[in-house]
């Protein structure tokens, strides 16, 4: 019996491959994205947690130290600076990644395109391979037939 032959088969695959090249890529950039939406949550915590406990705890009459100021506004500006720098370069991820999602919806839909012609291929052979089957059904009856009918003449 012959075997279901796709002759778009290799173009299938590639469409697959790109597909899939295409999701791995977007995985990446918005584990990027991830990456640094976390490092700010984990930088405005510590920046809070770190004001509580330092010159904001100090009341009036406490010492206050121009290095623990200095420090602290150093390190204030620093935060600040380290997330508005996080905050452009996620705004470029979501970019880059509306970038990603389209051609992945393209690719999607060129390799539906190649899965739904399997498809309607598949379903054509197997029609001519059930009309075969039914051509040699009936040509085995009507020998068969024949052969009775020649042996009740004989």
């Amino acid at each position: 019996m012959k075997r279901h032959n796709f002759k778009f088969e290799k173009i299938l695959k590639i469409k697959e491959d790109v597909e899939s090249k295409i999701k791995l890529e977007y995985a990446n950039v918005l584990q990027q994205k991830m990456r640094l939406q976390n490092e700010n949550d984990y930088l405005l915590k510590s920046f809070l947690k770190d004001r509580e406990k330092d010159i904001m705890s100090k009341t009036s009459g406490d010492k206050l130290i121009y290095s623990d100021i200095y420090f602290e506004a150093g390190f204030n500006s620093a935060v600040d600076i380290r997330v508005e720098k996080n905050n452009e370069t996620i705004s470029d991820l979501d970019a880059e990644l509306a970038k990603i999602k389209e051609r992945l919806t393209k690719a999607t839909i060129e390799k539906k395109m190649f899965e739904k012609l399997k498809e309607k291929s598949l379903e054509r052979f197997k029609k001519e391979v059930n009309q075969l089957e039914i051509k040699n059904t009936d040509e085995a009856g009507g020998v068969l037939a024949r052969n009775n009918m020649n042996a009740a003449g004989a």
